[in-house]
């Protein structure tokens, strides 16, 4: 076994006990609202799609509702908000059904999470139930981020792309595994973290075989998985596509002038490309995709009428009437999310507990301050501009996103490209000096305080946007 594998082992060993350490008593038993993706593979187990009952506890589930009419109609939809009569069919039609037309009601209950985070819980729900615990399934995965992590960060080290030594390392590794937010998402189970923390394995794993575009398939694969976590992840597609027009795009001949002209450029290029290799590449890429993807749109039509519907329109929550509203992407929630990225500070407050933090979560300059040295690179690297377009493809669809992530320690949503943000620190350049490993164990200190504190210690938080009393 080579030395990278044996740290690499060595670091899941590590984190794994700072991970069931931080989750403490939470490891008893499962999630108390938030174990969604028990109680999907259970329903597969069962032969179902719907829960097949009530749910077990009124938070984040999909309702669809089947009318029979006296008329011999049947619709399936749910009820507009706010009204007892206007009833939104499943293809977006908008009907009137007054008291006197119903015939029967029955109303089904769904899973509206994308699914992959329980296909892996499927052998352990087949033994324990619902009774699976899955704050202990995720704290016991979520070790596997930082090791696949330090691998990555080695792997560019081999290959000249990053300058880091092992050491270095190690101390972004650290820096990921409890100075970010993924600190606190590894340790208290529920369906929203869970889905975190298997979409970051997933990236891990994308961006290692999406390098050269070494493993088409493999990038596929592991990129649609990351998808059926967090249907976000799909946008870091871009990643592999550069890296594969790169690899294939013959060095042009010294004796010719270069050509003028973004048209020009383009045609050079273009004539420059490899075709037939980057179209092998993409079908490779492709089937994974396609097949997962069917499957996905399969049981979105199943369900919810509509091959990419997952669910979350017919969620049944606090904020259903902006969602039926705006829909869920839209330009009117972009500035609440870029103050949840970029903007909230704690609440300092006389007495106990002294400070307290919104449910919105905290800017990503608190929870993790060494990110900062991304804007001051030393090093421009051939991986600078297609990490940075990478990250840009991710953020934009979650800043258009109806939620913020709410309720959070801090802005989660960064976990979707907080790999791509690391391997930016890694060539980079930027000497890991006496003021970065400040900024590091603050991030640590921070974190720390998420993962004790989140979820258990409700002094701590408060539910608003901005501090009571201010407009």
């Amino acid at each position: 076994m080579t030395r990278e594998r044996k740290i690499a082992i060595a670091i899941y060993a590590v984190v794994l006990g700072a991970y069931l350490a931080a989750s403490g008593g939470r490891l008893r038993s499962h999630s108390p609202d938030g174990d969604h993706y028990v109680w999907l593979a259970n329903s597969w187990l069962h032969g179902r799609l719907d829960l097949g009952r009530p749910p077990p506890h009124q938070n984040d589930w999909a309702q669809v509702e089947t009318v029979n009419l006296v008329d011999g109609r049947t619709l399936r939809g749910a009820l507009v908000t706010g009204s007892t009569e206007m009833f939104r069919t499943l293809k977006g039609d908008i009907e009137q059904i007054p008291p006197a037309s119903v015939k029967s009601r029955e109303m089904k209950y769904y899973v509206s999470f994308p699914p992959f985070p329980a296909v892996l819980m499927l052998p352990f729900v087949a033994v324990w139930g619902t009774n699976t615990n899955d704050v202990l399934f995720t704290a016991l995965l979520a070790p596997t981020a930082p090791m696949l992590l330090f691998l990555l960060l080695a792997l560019l080290r081999r290959r000249g792309e990053s300058a880091r030594s092992e050491r270095d390392d190690l101390w972004l590794t650290a820096m990921f595994a409890v100075g970010t937010v993924y600190f606190y998402s590894s340790v208290i189970g529920q369906v929203w973290y869970t889905a975190h923390v298997v979409s970051v394995i997933c990236v891990c794993l994308y961006a290692r075989w999406s390098i050269d575009a070494r493993r088409p398939a493999l990038a596929g694969l592991a990129l649609v998985c990351g998808f059926l976590c967090r249907p976000e992840i799909l946008f870091g597609g871009v990643f592999f596509v550069w890296e594969l027009l790169r690899v294939h795009m013959r060095v042009s001949d010294d004796n010719v002038a270069p050509q003028k002209g973004i048209r020009a450029a383009l045609q050079d290029q273009w004539s420059r490309l490899d075709k037939g290799k980057v179209l092998r590449a993409l079908i490779a890429f492709g089937i994974p995709i396609a097949i997962l993807g069917a499957v996905a749109a399969g049981l979105n039509y199943a369900r919810f009428g509509r091959l990419t519907e997952f669910g979350h329109t017919y969620l049944n929550v606090r904020w259903t009437p902006r969602i039926q509203k705006f829909g869920l992407f839209n330009y009117a929630f972009l500035g609440r999310n870029l103050a949840c990225l970029l903007a909230l500070t704690p609440r300092l407050v006389k007495g106990s507990p002294w400070v307290q933090v919104s449910w919105h979560g905290l800017a990503f300059w608190i929870t993790t301050p060494a990110l900062l040295y991304l804007v001051w690179p030393t090093l421009k690297g051939r991986l600078h501009r297609p990490l940075w377009l990478t990250v840009a493809c991710l953020a934009i669809p979650n800043l258009l996103y109806q939620n913020s992530g709410w309720v959070q320690f801090g802005y989660r949503f960064m976990l979707d490209y907080m790999v791509f943000l690391m391997l930016l620190l890694a060539v980079g350049g930027r000497r890991i000096g006496f003021w970065f490993k400040v900024l590091i164990i603050v991030g640590v200190a921070v974190n720390l305080f998420g993962a004790l504190t989140f979820g258990r210690a409700q002094q701590f938080y408060f539910d608003s946007l901005f501090p009571p009393g201010i407009d």
